[in-house]
This record gives C-alpha cells, structure tokens and sequence, in this order.
C-alpha cells in the first residue's frame, strides 16, 4: 500500500511540474527580434517611407489630417489549422456538420488571433495619437 502511495504522490508532482512549465512556455515565445542587435533611427525612417505610399505623403505635405487604411502584411495559416482541426474532429468520433463546424471554428479563432497580435501595436499607437489629439476618429 505504501508503494502505490509513494507512486501515485511521484506522478502528481511529475504532472505539477508539466502542468506549470506548459503555462510558462508559451510566454517565452513571443519575444521575436528583428535579427539586428540594435537599429538605428534612420533606417528605421527609411523603412517607414518605403512604406507609405506618395499620395499619402503628399496630402500629409497639404493638410493636418488625412483618412487612411493601413494595410497588415501578416496572414494566418488558415490551410494548416483548417487540417488539424479536421484531424482531431475526425478523431472525436463527430458527425460531418459537427466537423465543419470545428473546422470553422478553428479557422476564425486563428484569424482572430493573428489580427489581435498584429494590430496591438498599431492600436496602441493610435490610442496615444488620439489621446495627444494628433489622430481623430480611428476605427479598429
């Protein structure tokens, strides 16, 4: 009776530790670098009028505030999560409508995730603008 006690207390505290380094990974895998140790302000200026488009520039040149788009080049693997989806649909036994629905479902929630992590800093951005009064009227 002791040794299943001993066993069954070795394999919560195996689980605990998984459990809890599986909620800190993640978190790890966020910070991305852009492959420079440092960068400096002209390139990234450089990089920002390569970006714009001459229009844009020209009506910022004639007025205060213009409307605009801004365009995210960022897409989701919507092809991969659509087929893991099915995988595990497929596996739980679900009907045909039960899987498109899972498939669905998956595919707008990455959608929905890859535009939340996209936009954040733009959003930000934006929010601090509207707050200075340099922006009116951003609609996300």
């Amino acid at each position: 009776m002791r040794k299943k006690q001993k066993q069954v207390r070795a394999f919560s505290i195996l689980a605990s530790v998984i459990m809890i380094f599986s909620l800190i990974t993640p978190g790890l895998t966020f910070a991305e670098s852009t492959g420079k140790v440092s960068q400096s302000l002209n390139e990234s200026n450089a990089n920002v009028q390569n970006k714009v488009s001459n229009g844009l520039q020209s009506q910022f040149e004639n007025e205060d505030k213009v409307t605009f788009l801004i365009k995210f080049t960022e897409t989701a693997d919507v092809m991969n999560v659509a087929e893991e989806a099915r995988g595990s649909a497929q596996n739980a036994n679900l009907s045909a409508s039960g899987q498109e629905h899972v498939q669905r479902s998956a595919v707008v929630s990455e959608l929905k995730s890859t535009a939340m992590e996209s936009q954040e800093k733009a959003k930000q951005f934006l929010e601090e603008q509207e707050e200075k009064g340099n922006a009116e009227d951003t609609r996300y």
